[in-house]
């Protein structure tokens, strides 16, 4: 599977999959059902078999609906995969910037043992093998946890996020079940974005290390060279109107210039900015083009990782003849 990491990756539910898994799902529910209500011989009031049948009827129960819930309005996509992050539609609307992702692992839940009820439970439901509804795996994303804690999570993504971490998955958890690719694809997919977010990020900051103690403007060409197309980070006053328009979130030196700061991505900007702070991402060319606008005379600090590049406005000439430069 080659993978093109430059491009946008779009992830959509199979039919067939979750058809079969809402299927299998009504199987189990009506077999708990069966358990929890005795309609057969062989078990009894009060016994652990009728627990566990009460215990997995409301389980299955509320995963089938899920599933059917999930394939209505599963038209778009499930999972995207960009340069900049990954979206999972079932965890958060928000786009999960992959600097912000410090670790990707694959979580499954091993055979239970001990005399516990929740071992019990697992050694009767835990192995139905069936992908979404019993044993399953998960790609788990260790984030960032001033990151975690701005996301958006959805109300399934929320309840659920004690119990995985009490289980062992300690992070955001990404599955295939009902996807059109399977689990391996999958983390390769996630596994190949994120490598190449976290090379290019170092690049950056690489950069910026390389020339800090050079004198003002001595590598402005070279910087601006690696600039020009970069998605950048630009925190904002308030969230962007209808229309688009942008209120720059300015700082102010000493003299009473206006700076305009901008991040490498969200991870970076967490540091530094208040929780909240509305942010556009944008080409740095384009932001050059409206800090020009804008009448910025301090200049503009650039920020990747834990390094910084400052290009004040005395350099505005030069930078917009850098940016001219093909």
């Amino acid at each position: 599977m080659t993978i093109d990491t430059s491009a946008t990756l779009e992830v959509r539910y199979s039919l067939g999959r979750m058809l079969g898994l809402a299927l299998l799902g009504v199987v189990m529910t009506v077999f708990c059902a069966v358990l929890a209500f005795r309609l057969i011989g062989g078990v009894a009031a009060g016994s652990f078999s009728q627990f566990a049948g009460f215990v997995g009827l409301a389980f299955f129960g509320f995963s089938t609906l899920l599933i059917l819930w999930r394939l209505a309005r599963g038209r778009g996509a499930v999972v995207t995969l960009t340069p900049q992050g990954l979206r999972d539609t079932r965890l958060a609307a928000d786009l999960i910037p992959w600097t912000s992702v410090g670790a990707i692992s694959t979580w499954s839940p091993g055979p239970a043992r001990g005399p516990g009820l929740a071992a019990r439970l697992w050694r009767r439901w835990g192995g139905t093998g069936v992908q979404g509804l019993g044993e399953q795996r998960a790609i788990v994303l260790a984030l960032d946890p001033r990151v975690e804690a701005g996301l958006n999570l959805g109300r399934i993504a929320g309840w659920t996020r004690g119990a995985n971490r009490a289980l062992g998955a300690d992070g955001l958890c990404v599955t295939a079940a009902g996807l059109e690719i399977d689990h391996d694809r999958l983390l390769a997919a996630i596994s190949a974005f994120h490598q190449a977010a976290v090379t290019a990020d170092e690049g950056l900051a690489t950069l910026f290390a390389r020339h800090r103690d050079a004198p003002v403007g001595a590598a402005l060409e070279a910087v601006v060279d690696r600039l020009r197309d970069a998605p950048l980070l630009l925190p904002l006053a308030a969230p962007a109107g209808e229309a688009g328009d942008l209120q720059l979130l300015l700082g102010h030196d000493n003299r009473g210039q206006k700076w305009c700061y901008l991040y490498a991505d969200e991870a970076t900007a967490a540091r530094t900015l208040a929780a909240g702070t509305p942010l556009a991402r944008m080409r740095f060319g384009d932001i050059v083009e409206m800090v020009l606008a804008n009448g910025i005379d301090g200049g503009l600090s650039i920020h990747a990782a834990d390094q910084d590049y400052l290009i004040p406005g005395e350099l505005f000439d030069r930078l917009r003849s850098a940016l001219a430069t093909a």
